[in-house]
């Protein structure tokens, strides 16, 4: 993980000989904006995501916010 991409494992075993027929890895990379890690604070996530938008907002524009991540990990928390 660095500050784009999260890097996971497939977890199936089940049909793992076609990862070597058809040469495919279990590795998945996913790039974003900006990857938060389990340290990072509620003031990092609001000052690297949304904090920009605050002004802007209270001048009259719109902004969206798209929080993804399991069940429980904090999102409406954070929001």
């Amino acid at each position: 993980m660095d500050k784009k991409v999260v890097v996971v494992l497939d977890p199936d075993s089940e049909k793992s000989y076609l990862d070597s027929v058809q040469h495919r890895s279990k590795e998945k990379r996913y790039t974003f904006d900006v990857v938060f890690g389990k340290q990072s604070t509620n003031e990092e996530v609001y000052d690297l995501t949304v904090g920009r938008m605050v002004a802007d907002v209270m001048s009259g524009r719109s902004a969206t916010v798209f929080a993804y991540g399991a069940t429980g990990s904090g999102k409406t928390h954070t929001m």
